[in-house]
């Protein structure tokens, strides 16, 4: 590997060499990726399973950890203004001066 020393660089070549190395990771990326694929399919292949099978194990396995749990229940607690039903507040942040001064309680949703 060519080494090069940083300082006698101007910026505008600075800004290219930045560019380029930022392509070149992207390339490697990629690239490494397919390989894995490959290496992954093939060994799938080597134990009977089609590449359809494989993907669709993948596909299922990722939707399971991608899940993301909700902030809060069903059934949550919301508040309503005494005056008019249609203006709520669900209890998070800083609370409405409307339910301070009437002392509104919260009603299940």
């Amino acid at each position: 590997m060519k080494h090069t020393d940083l300082r006698s660089l101007s910026f505008d070549d600075l800004l290219q060499l930045q560019k380029d190395v930022e392509v070149s990771i992207q390339n490697k990326r990629a690239s490494d990726l397919v390989g894995f694929v490959e290496r992954f399919l093939s060994e799938g292949a080597e134990l009977g399973y089609s590449a359809q099978e494989v993907v669709a194990k993948i596909v299922e396995k990722s939707d399971e950890k991608i899940h993301i749990p909700r902030k809060s229940p069903k059934g949550k607690k919301v508040y309503h203004h005494p005056e008019d039903p249609k203006i709520t507040w669900n209890g998070l942040g800083r609370r409405p001066s409307w339910v301070v001064s009437n002392n509104v309680k919260p009603t299940e949703k």
